[in-house]
């Protein structure tokens, strides 16, 4: 059985660099295209653990990859195999299920699966995808694959790019589409590769969302892709012009001020 104490202090202790929860980036890119979850079930109690096998048989969603009885059981197979999604006992024989995490160089989705209420909102405050207390139910279990799908999917996003408001529905714009950005006013010209479309965004708060160390804010007007800048110029004048290497060419004015940050942070 597993000892009495704070569960974010264990895990905390078991993973005191490693970040909480976080799944191979690889993943969620497969999921988001229509794909399978890959999940394994870890419980030691049988009537429990048929119980899920059943419920990730029926999931569309879901693929049984793995089924383990034990902590010992549970390691060897999320080493193996690296998994989108693990229900986990915490209370398992020879390791429990935080000493199983801890020996792993990834972290699946965890749903928690158990009969103790009481480490139910330090679980979510370590970002665990839902916690599931025993006897389970279908339409519980459901719930939480949802829960799963949703924040894989959106993380897909995240890594991939943006999902910009458009007349009562949402655009979704790669980042590598992305050319420039130009402010107008209260809102903000996305330039992309094939077309330019106008968000009620002010440039800050949009480039807030962007990847920082690829988007660059090189003119209070302007933000760029890097991976489309071509070249500075510098005029006669002292100013900077920025030349894109997109289709057309453009040609934008840079912020000295900006540029001089720019030159120091790339040691020119």
């Amino acid at each position: 059985m597993l000892q009495a104490g704070p569960l974010v202090s264990m895990v905390r202790r078991f993973f005191p660099k490693k970040p909480l929860f976080c799944v191979d980036r690889d993943h969620p890119k497969r999921v988001a295209s229509g794909m399978y979850l890959n999940t394994i079930v870890v419980e030691d109690e049988a009537p429990s653990r048929e119980l899920l096998v059943e419920y990730v048989i029926g999931e569309e969603s879901l693929n049984l990859g793995a089924v383990a009885r034990n902590g010992k059981e549970a390691l060897d197979q999320l080493k193996e195999n690296r998994f989108d999604l693990c229900f986990l006992d915490i209370n398992l024989p020879f390791l429990n299920g935080l000493q199983v995490l801890e020996q792993l160089d990834y972290l699946p989705y965890i749903v928690f699966t158990t009969v103790y209420k009481e480490y139910a909102v330090e679980a979510f405050e370590l970002g665990a995808v839902d916690y599931l207390l025993k006897p389970i139910s279908r339409d519980r279990f459901h719930r939480a694959v949802s829960r799963a799908l949703e924040q894989i999917q959106g993380r897909a996003e995240e890594q991939t790019g943006l999902a910009i408001p458009q007349k009562g529905s949402h655009q979704f714009i790669k980042y590598d589409d992305i050319v420039y950005l130009t402010a107008n006013n209260k809102s903000t010209i996305i330039h992309t590769v094939d077309q330019d479309l106008e968000v009620n965004l002010l440039i800050k708060d949009l480039h807030s969302r962007l990847p920082q160390a690829r988007f660059l804010r090189l003119h209070k007007k302007y933000v760029i892709n890097l991976e489309f800048l071509d070249r500075l110029e510098t005029q006669d004048n002292g100013r900077y012009l920025m030349v894109l290497k997109n289709e057309d060419e453009t040609v934008l004015p840079a912020g000295t001020t900006f540029v001089r940050a720019f030159r120091e942070d790339m040691g020119l």
